[in-house]
Order: C-alpha cells, then structure tokens, then sequence
C-alpha cells in the first residue's frame, strides 16, 4: 500500500488509534490502556493500485 491509515473510534465519535502504513495494527489499547470489551468504528482509507484514494468503514467487536 502506497498510502494507508485506520482510525479506531468509540461510540460517542472519540478516536482511540490512528496508524499509518507503517503501523496498522491496534492492540485493543488507548493509551497504553486495555480498553473495555465492545463494539468499536473504524475508519480504513487507503490508495488502491490505480492510485485511487478509497475509504472502508464498519464495526468491530473487541472480546478479551
């Protein structure tokens, strides 16, 4: 990916990550803080191989 971000929020719209290409893994922490169990939003924009910025969006479920 030439360019990629994931942003992870929590209900009331509060972003808890951001990683670049670099780093686009999210350890269910905020802070260095375990977060609750439950639902979560994220945010992936990315450039596909045409070179056309795109964005996915949905749900994730964090269990412990």
């Amino acid at each position: 990916l030439a360019q990629a971000s994931l942003g992870v929020y929590n209900r009331n719209g509060t972003q808890l990550y951001l990683g670049d290409v670099k780093s686009l893994e999210w350890n269910g922490q905020n802070a260095s803080v375990d977060l609750p169990q439950g639902v979560y939003f994220y945010i992936f924009n990315y450039e596909d191989i045409c070179g056309n910025l795109k964005e996915a969006k949905g749900f994730l479920h964090l269990q412990r």
